[in-house]
C-alpha cells in the first residue's frame, strides 16, 4: 500500500482507538492524543535477527544499529506499515498477514508496536534505502545485547527485548 500522504500521521487516544483526524509530521500533539510507530524485526531460521546501521542524515538516532523502523501515516494500520517500512527500507517485500506483532506499549505519546517476520534473506538480496539504511547485518540476541551495552545498538529497553526475544 502506497499511502496518500506519507507526510500525515492518523492520531489516536490511549486505548489506540482512532480519533478521526489527522496532523503534519512533527506537528505538536494535544492532550489525550497519540502517533504510532512500528519497529519490525526479522528473524531467520538460525535465530539471528536482521539488524540496520541508521543512516547518518538522519534526525533520530544517526548511525546507531537498530530494527526497521517508521510512523504509521495516515490511512494505514500498523502491520500495513510494517510491511511498507520492510519494503522501503530493505527491499523486503513482505504482506501485512505474514507480519506477527509481538509487542506493544506506550511511550510518551507513541504508542508502539514490534512486529516479527520469520524469514531467510541473503544479506546481497537486500535493497537498501540509502537515506534511511548505511548497512545491514544478521545478529544473535547476544551480539545486539552487547551492541546496547556499548552503546552502537538503539536501546528499546530490557522488557522490550525480553519479549522479543522470547517469541
Amino acid at each position: 500500500m502506497v499511502p496518500s500522504d506519507p507526510e500525515r500521521v492518523d492520531l489516536f487516544d490511549a486505548d489506540s482507538i482512532p480519533l478521526g483526524r489527522s496532523i503534519r509530521r512533527g506537528e505538536a500533539l494535544g492532550p489525550g492524543e497519540y502517533r504510532v510507530v512500528v519497529q519490525v524485526w526479522v528473524r531467520n531460521s538460525r535465530g539471528e535477527f536482521l539488524i540496520q546501521k541508521r543512516g547518518l542524515g538522519l534526525t533520530e538516532a544517526p548511525g546507531l544499529w537498530a530494527a526497521s523502523a517508521g510512523w504509521v501515516v495516515a490511512g494505514e494500520d500498523s502491520s500495513e506499515c510494517a510491511a511498507r517500512e520492510l519494503e522501503e527500507e530493505l527491499g523486503i517485500r513482505a504482506s501485512p498477514s505474514e507480519l506477527r506483532m509481538v509487542l506493544s506499549r506506550t511511550v510518551g505519546a507513541t504508542l508502539g508496536s514490534a512486529w516479527l517476520l520469520d524469514r531467510d534473506t541473503r544479506l546481497e538480496e537486500l535493497s537498501l534505502d540509502p537515506d534511511e539504511v548505511a548497512e545491514t547485518t544478521w545478529a544473535t540476541e547476544e551480539e545486539i545485547r552487547s551492541m546496547v551495552r556499548t552503546g552502537e545498538f538503539f536501546d528499546y529497553g530490557y522488557e522490550y527485548f525480553a519479549k522479543l526475544i522470547g517469541t
